[in-house]
């Protein structure tokens, strides 16, 4: 299961566009100012995670459905991470929404 995933979702490296807690919290600071922008980097670089993630709990035909409510309470929550005390992966990660 583990090689089936990495073939559709395959971790980026750290050379290639791996974006640090840093640079991901200010992402979500940007979309927490209504940044589309910055959100949307921010989904490119988290993507991945959360795909495994959905992948995991619900199966490859489920995922999709919870990947974009995940990915919808990111936005309509984004304000909340600067006090969360989280990393930002680690905030979305934590992030639960309604099936």
């Amino acid at each position: 299961m583990s090689a089936q995933l990495a073939s559709v979702t395959p971790l980026p490296r750290r050379d290639s566009g791996w974006l640090d807690d840093e640079q991901l919290g200010a992402l979500v600071a940007g979309a927490a100012q209504g940044d589309h922008a910055a959100f949307m980097a921010f989904y490119d670089a988290t993507c991945h995670l959360v795909w495994r993630l959905e992948v995991r709990r619900y199966g490859a035909e489920l995922a999709r459905p919870a990947v974009r409510r995940r990915y919808a309470q990111a936005w309509e929550r984004s304000a909340e991470h600067a006090t969360s005390g989280l990393s930002a992966r680690a905030w979305l990660l934590s992030l639960t929404a309604p099936r």
